[in-house]
């Protein structure tokens, strides 16, 4: 760590003094789209198909139409579309034991489920792999929002195909927030101005692979 935050201030003291090459802030082609917001106490969720272009103004290979799986492609309640991962939803901790409502339609032609992960329910209501629905079937959960103030997320939890699912699209993120918080105040809530939701996918091909990424990011930190 000593090693790389020495280069790392070598190289930025060289630029500073003029002895490099000017610093030049790297420009994209594409927007950075971020998923709407899903608020209220009722959530409807559709499982679909799709496909989506992860570089749509390229030139390269990635420059691509692929299939992809989504949640809401037609967007709801207003018409955002999503090709890729499903909308932001937000619980309001607004009073103990405050009730939610989720409703899942699968318009897959697999089957899949839908986990809220991280989120302190019951098992029935969890859906883990246990709880899987078919093509054309639902799963409607009902439960009180429990948690503090944080960030979770949802995603497909099917035995022996979750890491497929979600890669393919099956995730989106969940705020809960609390009105009472002593901290709601302090922090951004402008979401996709202050709040960003950032989600990151990596798929490991192998065990070596999975240890070598590991070991970068700790020597990172």
């Amino acid at each position: 760590m000593k090693v790389n935050f020495t280069k790392t201030a070598l190289v930025t003291l060289v630029n500073l003094a003029g002895f490099g090459a000017p610093l030049v802030a790297q420009s994209f082609i594409n927007e950075i789209k971020s998923p709407y917001l899903m608020t209220g106490s009722t959530f409807n969720l559709s499982v679909e198909s799709s496909s989506h272009d992860f570089n749509p103004s390229g030139t390269d290979s990635l420059h691509a139409t692929i299939p992809t799986f989504c949640y809401n492609r037609v967007g709801q309640p207003n018409p955002t579309p999503m090709t890729y991962l499903g909308p932001t939803m937000v619980w309001e901790r607004t009073a103990p034991g405050q009730q939610i409502q989720i409703n899942v339609t699968n318009n897959l032609n697999q089957r899949t489920t839908v986990h809220w992960h991280g989120a302190n329910i019951n098992a029935e209501d969890d859906g883990g792999p246990h709880e899987q629905f078919n093509p054309g079937g639902s799963f409607n959960p009902d439960f009180p929002v429990l948690e503090t103030p944080s960030t979770m997320w949802y995603h497909s939890h099917l035995m022996d195909s979750t890491v497929v699912q979600v890669v393919k699209g099956l995730a989106g993120m969940i705020i809960v927030r609390d009105p009472n918080d002593n901290l709601e105040a302090l922090l951004p809530h402008d979401y996709d101005m202050n709040d960003f939701p950032m989600h990151l996918h990596i798929f490991f091909s192998n065990l070596f692979q999975f240890l070598s990424i590991k070991l970068q990011v700790i020597q990172f930190l």
